[in-house]
């Protein structure tokens, strides 16, 4: 049984194409305290069609009735919620990870 489905599979391959290019520099340790000017249009564009992607999975998911996807969802959404400090849904992230 696949995690995904067809449809969201291959609009993800078709998202991670467009965005193959992305060139990641390496930044020496003497230049890091520099300033580096980077396109935040870009990567704006890129964390918004991530969380599209994201959140269709996550429909996918339901619609499916998927278990072992949904597991795989939540997974991913704990650094958001880290990050966002939304620490009921962190701590509810865990007990249905764990199992508790």
């Amino acid at each position: 049984m696949s995690v995904i489905s067809l449809k969201t599979y291959s609009m993800l391959s078709l998202v991670l194409r467009f965005f193959s290019d992305v060139d990641d520099e390496w930044i020496c340790s003497h230049c890091a305290n520099k300033a580096v000017d980077k396109d935040r249009i870009k990567e704006y564009a890129i964390t918004l069609t991530w969380l599209g992607l994201m959140d269709l999975v996550h429909k996918d998911t339901i619609r499916e009735g998927n278990g072992p996807a949904m597991i795989s969802v939540w997974k991913a959404n704990m650094l958001r919620f880290w990050a966002r400090r939304h620490n009921k849904y962190l701590i509810l992230g865990h007990a249905l990870i764990g199992g508790n």
